[in-house]
């Protein structure tokens, strides 16, 4: 009997210890940095990969309906880490941030008929479609003239811009070109505006405060030094360059 104790001791200790040593993120489909068709690949994969590695953890991905579900998770504790997060004083109150890659500046995409936009103050003119939670600028965050639209995602947004609902989508160019090659040939409908916002900031790894995983003060060094070093920066690159059909697009201006 105290053999078969000591046998299910160990068989316990050992699964929980697997557990211990897996890292849950939760992902949503936005290529490209998560693509959920087949096994998880994208840019923010390739980083999560490396993370992962660095710290001597395995990855189980879990799939997430869209990013304010990923970052609810994020918040209880159900998952340990999300990658391409934005530092905001809200968000600290759950997870610790460490920064990995310089963000991508902000496009303002509208259907090909309509004026240009060329200014921050020709926004007013307009519908603008939002995502949830995502963290945008202070002066359009805050702007009270701006019509602003709750949107699912950038590809229901595209699908709103065309039918008319709303009238310009905010996103990156990365973004745009791989959405885009999913719906299909929608160049000669869409156009990119002249006004741009550079955001001028990094995304980050946000860990969970409620995380069962214990991320010490050396993982937080290895993961700043691999940054520097541009590890994760490389990793992206590399995956652009082996996926060029999710980058690739026609129009002229992207």
């Amino acid at each position: 009997m105290n053999t078969l104790k000591v046998v299910c001791f160990v068989l316990c200790f050992s699964v929980m210890y697997a557990s211990a040593a897996t890292m849950k993120v939760c992902i949503d489909h936005y290529p490209p940095l998560q693509i959920l068709t087949g096994e998880p690949r994208g840019e923010s994969i390739e980083v999560l990969e490396v993370l992962a590695t660095l710290l001597g953890h395995d990855v189980e991905y879990i799939p997430g309906p869209n990013f304010a579900r990923c970052l609810r998770m994020l918040e209880l504790g159900q998952v340990d880490v999300l990658a391409g997060l934005v530092d905001d004083p809200a968000r600290r109150t759950f997870a610790h941030f460490v920064p990995y890659q310089e963000d991508d500046s902000y496009i303002f995409v509208s259907r090909i008929d309509t004026t240009d936009i060329v200014s921050f103050g020709d926004l007013e003119k307009h519908v603008v479609g939002i995502t949830k939670h995502t963290k945008y600028f202070k002066e359009f965050e805050f702007a009270q003239d701006i019509s602003k639209v709750l949107i699912k995602d950038i590809a229901t947004g595209l699908k709103m811009l065309l039918l008319k609902r709303i009238d310009v989508i905010v996103t990156s160019a990365p973004i745009l070109q791989s959405i885009q090659n999913e719906l299909g040939n929608i160049n000669d409908k869409i156009k990119v505006n002249p006004y741009s916002y550079n955001t001028s900031r990094q995304l980050c790894f946000g860990f969970s405060k409620k995380s069962k995983l214990i991320f010490t003060a050396d993982d937080i060094f290895k993961i700043k030094q691999a940054a520097q070093q541009q590890v994760f920066s490389k990793a992206i690159e590399q995956f652009i360059i082996a996926n060029p059909e999710l980058y690739s697009n026609a129009d002229p201006l992207l």
